[in-house]
């Protein structure tokens, strides 16, 4: 290949990374990513826009999805509610090189269950708070993320959104904070999932604050009914404790800007089961092309139930760099070492795992280390990070 070509395909390769910003919604408007934290597990894809007072009652309007995961970046945990459960890192497990076979493509997640039509949404008083964990993202630029598990009480089956669910910051007065942005996006499908009583819906709250502008929240309230949220109900989460970031990152160019939040449903599982785990990844943020990437995922058990390990899950790992000059990915599928972990993991434990990851093959480039932990040949859960291919 000539040198021009291939200067040119990098600069192809450039405008192609520099493309991948989304336009705005409105075009006044920034992009939700340079707002908000960036998730890889669900990866759900919004953009946020400003939001004036007199619109304050429009609903959030669902997104569609790219898949994201909680805890990914790592962040510690900042405050905790009278519902929070502790993390606890009750183990540590070796990379034990199990057999392994190519695994070099994408891992379709589990299937959804869509409400029927015409179920009844749950109400506040149908769920209960199972567990929450408020971190600050590596690269958040000053919004905080509070993971959620909500257990149903019910008895008898209702629906959540599939994508945006309405939470609000509430000060201690019970006066609710300004929702200067919302975000926006296309329909998603099925737009509810189906919660029979006693399972356990998983998801994330985004919120962020700045001084001065507004007052200090004291809780932050989930409205799985898209009721507004007081102090009183059942669905609060205190935030008094938590360490706010005085001047986080302002979601659009609209300003001054004051406050917002907004949730996101991820899944619905059903208690004891691996889809009721959720996973973190810590690897370097550079690997050499044919080195060996060595990195670890930490799985937690953010529910009062306790998650066997038997039979043994199988794991997929991949990295990928797309695009340089072409998409490339290397990737395994192997067993998760189960002989040398816990039988179990407990109600709010964690387990950590390492891992190896051969890159012989891969170019360089910016790219993704992707981890899923396997039911049959779906993907329960994933968790990725962000890392650099060097030469």
């Amino acid at each position: 290949m000539s040198t021009d070509m291939d200067t040119r395909l990098r600069q192809y390769a450039q405008r192609w990374r520099e493309g991948q910003s989304e336009s705005p919604a409105v075009p006044e408007f920034a992009a939700a990513r340079d707002a908000a934290p960036r998730r890889a597990r669900r990866a759900r894809r919004t953009t946020v826009v400003a939001m004036a007072a007199s619109i304050a009652s429009v609903g959030l309007i669902a997104a569609s999805t790219l898949v994201l995961d909680r805890g990914e970046h790592g962040g510690a945990p900042l405050g905790s509610s009278a519902s929070a459960r502790p993390r606890v890192d009750n183990a540590r497990v070796p990379w034990n090189r199990p057999p392994l076979r190519p695994y070099p493509v994408a891992v379709p997640a589990a299937p959804t269950v869509a409400a029927p039509a015409g179920l009844r949404h749950c109400a506040n008083a149908d769920l209960r708070i199972e567990s929450t964990n408020t971190t600050a993202p590596a690269g958040a630029e000053g919004w905080l993320e509070t993971d959620f598990v909500l257990r149903s009480v019910a008895t008898s089956p209702c629906s959540v959104p599939n994508g945006f669910l309405n939470v609000e910051l509430v000060s201690a007065d019970g006066s609710p904070l300004p929702q200067d942005a919302i975000p926006v996006g296309g329909a998603v499908f099925p737009s509810a999932l189906l919660v029979r009583p006693a399972q356990i819906v998983l998801g994330t709250a985004q919120w962020a604050v700045y001084e001065g502008r507004a007052p200090r929240p004291a809780r932050l309230v989930i409205n799985p009914d898209g009721g507004a949220g007081h102090p009183s109900d059942g669905l609060s989460v205190s935030v008094a404790a938590v360490a706010i970031p005085a001047h986080p990152r302002n979601p659009s160019n609209v300003g001054p800007w004051r406050a917002t939040s907004y949730g996101t449903v991820d899944r619905v599982a059903d208690p004891g089961t691996t889809a009721s785990l959720t996973a973190s990844v810590a690897a370097p943020a550079t690997v050499a092309v044919g080195a060996t990437l060595r990195y670890s995922v930490t799985l937690t058990n953010p529910t009062s139930t306790a998650v066997p390990l038997s039979p043994c899950p199988d794991f997929g790992q991949r990295l990928d760099v797309v695009p340089v000059k072409y998409a490339t990915t290397v990737g395994s599928r192997g067993t998760l070492n189960c002989a040398q972990a816990p039988t179990t993991i407990g109600a709010g434990e964690s387990v950590t795992f390492a891992y190896e990851l051969d890159t012989t093959g891969e170019v360089d480039g910016p790219g993704a280390l992707n981890w899923s932990l396997l039911d049959g040949s779906t993907a329960a859960v994933t968790a990725r990070t962000d890392l650099t291919v060097t030469r």
